[in-house]
C-alpha cells in the first residue's frame, strides 16, 4: 500500500537551504583564518642608530616620491649595522603604510564576500555540471571541515615563519604539508570534490601568501597530483609512492617558475629537498588522521 505524504512528513522549507547556510559559515571562518595577521610593529630608529635585529619589509609599500617600491622580504635595517638616512626613510614610509592599511573589519568583510561568492559560484558549477558531485550534507561538512583545517595549518605555519625564520620563510612555505588535502578527499570520497575544492584551498592560500600564480597552481595541481597518485588506495605504499611522485613533479615545477622568474639558481636544492620531505611528509600525516576520519564521519 503506498505511503501518504502529509505536510507533517515534509521537510522543513529551510532544509534544503542548508548547504548555503554552511557556505556561509565556512566563509566567515575562513575570511576571519586568512584576515588575521601577526601584529607588526615598526621599530623606531633615527639615522645612526644601531640596530638591534634586522627588520624586513612585511609587503610592497612606495616610499614618500611615490615611485619606488620596497618588496616584500627586502632587509630594511640589517642588525648590528648602523641605520642609514635611506632606512629611516623607508621606516617612515612603512609606518605611514602601517597606517593607512585597511581596517580589520573592512578586509574582513571584504574577505568574506569574495570567498562567499568564490565558494558559492564552484560549488554550484560542479553540483549542476558534474554528475559525479554529488555530497550529502556530512560529505560537504566533511569537505568545508578539510579546507578549513589545511587553510588553518598553513596560517600559523606562515606566521611561525616569518616570525622566527624571515630569511628561510619563502623557502619553508614548501614545507607545509598541503599535499594530505588532495589524498584525503579522494580517499575518502572522490576525485571530482578534490578538484572543486583544491581550486578553494589554492585561492585561500595564494589569498595568504600574496605570490598569487605560482602559489595557486603549486596548491592546485600539487592536491590534483597527490589525488591522482592516491586514487582508491588499497594499501599505504600507495599514499606514500602518491607523495613522494607528487613531490618529485612539483620540483621539477619549481625549476621550471624559477627560471622562467630568472631567479638565482641557488634556491633550488633546497626547495626540492623540501618538497620531496613535503611530499613524504603529507603521506605519513595522511595515514595517521585516516583512521579518525573513518571513525568521526
Amino acid at each position: 500500500m503506498k505511503k501518504v505524504t502529509t505536510e507533517k512528513d515534509k521537510p522543513p522549507s529551510w532544509v534544503k537551504y542548508r548547504p548555503y547556510l554552511l557556505l556561509v559559515g565556512f566563509s566567515l571562518i575562513l575570511a576571519l583564518i586568512l584576515t588575521i595577521r601577526a601584529p607588526h610593529w615598526v621599530t623606531q630608529y633615527r639615522t645612526g642608530d644601531v640596530a638591534g635585529k634586522n627588520i624586513r619589509a612585511p609587503y610592497d609599500f612606495l616610499l614618500a616620491d611615490g615611485l619606488t617600491t620596497v618588496k616584500k622580504g627586502e632587509i630594511i635595517v640589517r642588525e648590528g649595522e648602523r641605520v642609514t638616512y635611506e632606512a629611516t626613510e623607508k621606516l617612515r614610509a612603512l609606518r605611514s603604510a602601517e597606517r593607512q592599511t585597511l581596517p580589520i573589519a573592512k578586509r574582513f568583510l571584504f574577505a568574506f564576500l569574495i570567498f562567499f561568492v568564490m565558494i558559492l559560484v564552484i560549488y554550484e558549477f560542479a553540483a549542476k555540471n558534474i554528475k559525479k558531485f554529488a555530497l550529502t550534507q556530512k560529505d560537504l561538512i566533511f569537505c568545508l571541515s578539510l579546507t578549513l583545517f589545511t587553510a588553518l595549518s598553513a596560517k600559523v605555519l606562515l606566521i611561525v615563519f616569518e616570525r622566527f625564520a624571515p630569511d628561510y620563510a619563502p623557502d619553508l612555505f614548501y614545507l607545509i604539508p598541503l599535499f594530505m588535502f588532495g589524498m584525503i578527499l579522494r580517499t575518502v570520497l572522490f576525485s571530482e570534490v578534490v578538484f572543486a575544492f583544491s581550486a578553494v584551498l589554492a585561492i585561500g592560500v595564494a589569498f595568504t601568501t600574496g605570490e598569487g600564480v605560482e602559489s595557486f597552481m603549486y596548491v592546485f595541481l600539487g592536491n590534483l597530483l597527490a589525488a591522482y597518485f592516491s586514487g582508491k588506495c588499497e594499501n599505504r605504499t600507495t599514499i606514500l609512492k602518491a607523495g613522494l611522485f607528487t613531490g618529485l613533479i612539483l620540483s621539477f615545477l619549481s625549476i621550471l617558475f624559477q627560471g622562467f622568474q630568472d631567479l638565482p639558481a641557488g634556491d633550488i636544492p633546497i626547495r626540492v629537498a623540501f618538497l620531496l620531505l613535503n611530499g613524504i611528509g603529507s603521506s605519513f600525516i595522511v595515514l595517521g588522521l585516516l583512521p579518525i576520519i573513518e571513525h568521526v564521519f
